[in-house]
Formats: structure tokens, sequence, C-alpha cells
């Protein structure tokens, strides 16, 4: 280990007084690389935030550290006082408006001359140009590009070094915010989109049609605007509608661009289109020139690296071991069935008889059931002989749910196809674990189709991504233990053939077990 000192010499928060096991090595290999490029794979524990933050205070000039999810956000700023916070204007209360109006429908998204954005108390502004002051700021990634496309920015001061966290969710960050959806539902969509079927539009009639209806859409926001010039307000209702039409207006801009590497999926409430792959837009849209980039994760690859349009001359990888022990982090296969799409009703039947004989002896403590799909969890939640103890959550209430699952004082089972990245389930929160299906993702959609066509190793990558996410919820520091089961008898050749997206800390920690194992002795927190 090298001989550094404490962390907080290099100004960081005081309560930071000694290194854990790898970071020193993996600080010095950040800074004194010459790439462009850093990919740190470090697991759970590692202390990837303390890495980052000391490589660039010591590199110098100005920084920017990017979330996947504003929860990850908030959680660097508790940690890392010193860094100033920014996020989108529906994360701020209009300060104008006294009806819990945010700041994305304020009055002066229509062109009103607000005394707060201008003289300062305007929550939004005032936190913007606190970020734009700042050598180091702390944002997600949606609102990074979004504000330099189509925002404020963040100043004149150029970023030296740009870190994306959770790197893993950056190609699909990335095109998210590439992708263009209409909302068939919506009464104005309704009235520009084509009456012809919309499954015969070309990507080249879809451009055409979008040069026409910007117009359209470019002459409903200004008559608004004019109203807001003469009549010196607008209802919130009308401010709503002059956002989502600006919003419509940029998107269409955009479509009258697409060319034949372009996707279109028409479905019934709605049509989106979106390019094939992120990584030739990924300089323009994320990286934007800046020359000192780190990506990290657990689970981060060079296939995720290659999705980003980096090539390997330009990227150093720096690949580093779990310090949890490995016996309090096990991920263990206990032969069940094949989980696909052919698994017939004895196999399904078998699957959910497994469950319950992992769950029977592990009643007195919480755990997480990944189920990949809503319809996997409903088989589950029919026919488990415990759904009594069982919680689950629909699309849009997801985070409610998972915080009364936390904050639970029985012991319940979550049930969920959603909670394999980005949730923390430490200690007492969740002490077992089962995971369902190896996570493919969902082929019948267009995009995962055309990707898995044109690039073979698409869908096991995806795949191996979200089962390393997956598996890495419940073990968050060293007097830490949780049981991983993985009742998919398919791992065992997806874990031979496709060894290369594997990191070392999950290779290290899978089991086979001919049967389920008896479970720990419970932690005493």
């Amino acid at each position: 280990m090298a001989d550094l000192p404490p962390p907080y010499t290099f100004g960081l928060p005081e309560k930071f007084t000694e290194w854990r096991q790898h970071q020193p090595d993996a600080l010095l290999r950040v800074v004194d690389s010459d790439n462009r490029f850093k990919l740190v794979i470090a697991p759970t524990g590692s202390g990837k935030s303390l890495i980052y933050l000391a490589a660039a205070t010591i590199k110098g000039g100005r920084s920017v550290f990017l979330t996947s999810t504003k929860g990850l956000q908030s959680q660097l700023v508790r940690d890392f006082p010193n860094l100033v916070d920014i996020r989108g204007r529906n994360s701020y209360l209009c300060n104008y408006e006294t009806d819990r109006t945010t700041c994305d429908h304020a009055p002066c998204v229509v062109g009103f001359q607000c005394r707060y954005r201008n003289g300062g108390g305007c929550r939004y502004y005032d936190a913007l140009k606190r970020a734009q002051r700042s050598d180091m700021v702390v944002t997600n990634y949606a609102y990074w590009m979004y504000n330099n496309a189509h925002g404020d920015g963040f100043g004149e001061k150029e970023f030296n070094t740009l870190v994306c966290d959770e790197a893993h969710d950056a190609p699909d960050i990335v095109s998210s915010f590439l992708t263009i959806k209409l909302d068939r539902s919506d009464t104005f969509t309704r009235n520009i989109l084509p009456l012809r079927t919309l499954n015969d539009m070309s990507i080249s009639e879809w451009s055409r049609w979008a040069e026409q209806a910007e117009v359209v859409v470019a002459d409903e926001a200004d008559i608004l605007k004019k109203k807001m010039e003469r009549e010196k307000f607008l209802t919130k209702s009308e401010r709503k509608i002059y956002a989502k039409l600006k919003r419509m207006s940029q998107d269409l801009q955009r479509m009258t661009k697409m060319d034949d590497t372009w996707i279109t999926d028409v479905g019934k409430l709605e049509v989106s289109f979106c390019p094939t792959w992120p990584a030739p837009d990924c300089e323009d849209a994320l990286f934007l020139g800046i020359q000192n980039i780190v990506l990290t994760s657990a689970s981060v690859c060079m296939k995720t690296a290659d999705m980003l349009g980096i090539s390997e001359d330009d990227i150093e990888i720096m690949e580093y071991p779990h310090s949890f022990p490995v016996e309090r982090r096990q991920i263990i296969h206990v032969p069940t069935v094949r989980m696909n799409y052919r698994t017939n009703q004895a196999g399904i039947k078998t699957w959910l008889t497994r469950i319950d004989q992992i769950l029977k002896p592990r009643l007195d403590r919480k755990g997480i059931i990944h189920t990949v799909s809503y319809k996997r969890r409903d088989a589950i939640l029919g026919h488990s002989k415990y759904r009594n103890q069982m919680m689950s959550h629909s699309r849009h209430n997801t985070e409610l749910t998972v915080n009364k699952f936390r904050n639970s004082q029985e012991p319940k089972i979550l049930v969920s196809p959603s909670v394999t990245t980005g949730w923390d389930f430490p200690y007492t929160d969740a002490e077992y674990q089962i995971v369902g299906k190896v996570p493919y993702p969902d082929t019948t959609n267009k995009i995962v189709k055309t990707r898995t066509k044109e690039d073979s190793d698409y869908a096991p990558y995806i795949a191996a991504q979200t089962l390393m996410q997956s598996c890495g919820r419940i073990n968050r520091a060293a007097d830490d233990q949780g049981e991983t089961f993985v009742i998919d008898d398919n791992i065992k050749w997806f874990m031979y053939k496709y060894d290369k997206f594997m990191t070392g800390w999950f290779r290290e920690a899978f089991v086979q077990a001919r049967t389920i194992p008896r479970p720990p002795e419970r932690l005493k927190i």
C-alpha cells in the first residue's frame, strides 16, 4: 500500500482519517495516468467517492461529479459538504408562486421578468449561480446533459475533470437522453401526428414530417409567449403547456436530423425514436471535450467503454478486488430449473417451490426477491406460502415502498423487478436476497432487438451488468453479511460463456451448492 498522508490532508472532510485497502494505489494511478479515460472497477466498500474526490483535488482545476440518481447525488453532498449541488428545475420550488409550483413551471420560463431570478432569492437560479462559480460541482447525468444542451450552462470556466459514477448506467442514460418520445394520448400530439398508418413511416418521412410539425408547435408556443408579454400573466396550466411545447419543439428539431441509424418504435401509448447506439453522440452529449475523465462502478468493463465510443488506446483500466470477507458475501447457485420463455408450468412450480424453501428458515429476517419482470413478481405474490409477509410496488411508487420496507420492524420480503441498481440495503435492512432469473433484457423491445441483431454480445452484457448490480445490494460494509441465491440454472453456462463480462469480485464469491445452506446467525446491530 502506498504511503500517503490521511485523506483530510487533501482538503477532504476531517472524518476521513485513514485510507481503506487499495484506495491509495487507485488514487495514485488515477492521478498519474496519461490516458484521457480512466476506468476504475471497484466493488462495494472500496470507497470510490473518496478516490475520485481526492484525485480531482490533487489534479486541480475545476471538477464535476455525475451520479445516476438524485439519491446518490444527495448522498455525495452529505459525505462531502464542500461539493456544490445542482439539479433540474423540478427539484426547486418557485419563490414567486405560493402554491408549491416548481421552477420548471415558473412564470420566468415564459419570459416573465421575475425579481428573484435576477436579484437573488430564486432557489433554482441561486443554486445554478453557485454551481457556475464552484470548482467542485455534483449533479446527475440527466441534468448535466440537458443543461449543457438547452439550459444556461455551468459557467464560463471550463471543467478539467469529469467523474462518471455508476458508469455502468452511462450508455443507457445517454440513450435515454437522446430518445425522443411523442405521447399519443396527449391532445395536442394527436392533432399533429400523421393520419396515415404510423408503422408505414420511414425515418426520412418522419424527418420531413417533423420539419412541418415543428412550425406548428413553435407557432403555438409563440401565441402563449405573446400573451405573457401582453398580459404579464399566464395560468399555471398555460405555463405547463408552454414548457411542453418548448420541449416538443426541441425534439422535433432533432428529428429533422435523424438518419438511418435511428430506430422507430410505434406503441399504443407513444411513438419513440432512438439512435441504435449512443457511442457517436457521447462526446457531444456527455464528455464535451473534457480531458480528464474517470468512469467508475462495481461492474463497469471495457464493453461499457466501447458502448460510450471510447477506444482501448484512450483508456486505462484499473480493477480492484473486494475488501469484504468472501464468506460474508457469497453468491450461491442452488440448482432449480432453467428459467426462460419456454419454461413450462411444471418448471414454474419447481421455481416457486424453491423460493419458498429458501424463505422458510429465513422468515425471522428481511429479504429481497429480484424477479426481473412484473409477470414473475405476480406469480410469486399469487402462489407463495409466505405472500402475507411480502410487499411490492407499482412502477410509480417504488421509492415509497422501498422506504417502508427499510423502516419496517417486521421481517418483510420485498418482491421487486426494479431494485437491482441504485438501492442499498445494509445490515438488517436485508440479510438475504434471491435472484430468480438471469436478467436478460426484453428482446421484444425494438431497440433491444435491433442492438442484439447487430451485436450478439449486447443482451448478455446487459444481463451480466444487472446480475452483478443485483448481487451487490445487500453487502455494504466489511462487517455486514448477506446471502445471495441464484435459482436459474442458466447461470452455469452463462458464467462460463460470458466470463469476460464478470468482475473478479463476482467470480470469487460465486459458489455451487447441492442443497440450500442453513441461514447464518443473525447480525447483532
